[in-house]
């Protein structure tokens, strides 16, 4: 039988390749949804964790993260930048930009890079304009008029 985590999991990464491939035939307001529960998905089940609010216990956390990450085979350079990232927070310092740059994730197939991307995504040759920029927080993008 499978794992209730195993068939969340499976739900949330179907939900996606649903709504790229839901673009890919111009169904962009089921995508739309698809992306949605997604967001939903991964937002609710990230509220239901208890994290500590310490700086030195955060640092472990993202310690932590970093190790999974690496497991996972994740861009080296961001390894690097969350590893660095760690080590500034629990000095009681703040990253800066230079420290924690800007992450640009390749909306198709899910590429990270920390530049802001100037040719084709080098996995699947998705235009630079698509990649998804990701802010220090998510109401720094700018509002539609």
């Amino acid at each position: 039988m499978t794992d209730h985590n195993d068939e969340w999991i499976n739900t949330l990464t179907r939900l996606l390749a649903l709504a790229a491939r839901l673009e890919d035939i111009g169904q962009y307001n089921l995508a739309k949804l698809a992306r949605a529960v997604s967001e939903s998905m991964a937002r609710q089940a990230a509220y239901q964790i208890a994290l500590p609010s310490d700086k030195g216990a955060l640092a472990s956390e993202v310690e932590r993260a970093v190790s999974s990450l690496t497991e996972f085979g994740m861009n080296k350079v961001l390894i690097v930048a969350l590893t660095r990232g760690a080590v500034i927070m629990a000095d009681g310092r703040l990253p800066l930009i230079h420290d924690a740059p800007h992450a640009y994730v390749c909306r198709t197939c899910g590429y990270l890079t920390l530049n802001p991307p100037a040719d084709k995504c080098p996995t699947c040759g998705a235009w630079p304009a698509t990649f998804l920029r990701f802010l220090p927080v998510y109401w720094l993008d700018a509002l539609e008029p």
